[in-house]
């Protein structure tokens, strides 16, 4: 059988009638500058998450495209994209990209794949347990959102949830 040690104050509670009463805990007071509210005491976001604003390069690449596609820019000129269903490069023309995904059936899978994570109501990249989407995939905070757009092309919970799609042609 395993010892158990109990730190002190707990059995002085228990025993003691209406337990161990000790001195009063200070009050943390929070100093206020002339005019200062409540919400500014957090931050220009009020204790918000902030938001991540992903990259749009007009005539290039759109924020719609997020859901199809990863983008990732390398300096000012250079931007490489990748399809999310098949890790096909994409090319730098958006109307060569649509095409692709019409086509190849990719957009069909990756639709199907969204459903199944948006039932199962997990963050696509860490997995936990949320109620946010954006643009209709399960992202909980704006930290796994960036992930999404710049590093994740294809996250492990896409995978197995393309996997369980299969083909659809």
């Amino acid at each position: 059988m395993a010892d158990i040690t109990l730190p002190r104050w707990i059995i002085t509670n228990i025993c003691m009638p209406a337990g161990h009463r000790g001195p009063k805990k200070p009050v943390l007071v929070q100093p206020r500058g002339k005019g200062q509210q409540p919400s500014e005491r957090w931050g220009p976001f009020g204790g918000e998450d902030g938001g991540y604003i992903p990259e749009e390069v007009p005539g290039y690449f759109e924020a719609w495209e997020f859901r199809f596609w990863a983008m990732a820019t390398f300096g000012n000129a250079m931007r490489v994209t990748e399809c999310r269903a098949c890790t096909h490069l994409g090319e730098d023309d958006m109307k060569v990209r649509r095409m692709h995904g019409k086509q190849g059936g990719c957009w069909k899978r990756l639709i199907e794949a969204y459903k199944l994570l948006l039932k199962d109501k997990r963050c696509v990249i860490c997995d936990l347990r949320t109620d946010k989407v954006k643009w209709g995939i399960p992202v909980c905070s704006s930290a796994c959102q960036q992930a999404w757009c710049e590093t994740e092309a294809t996250p492990r919970a896409l995978q197995q949830a393309l996997q369980l799609v299969g083909d659809l042609k």
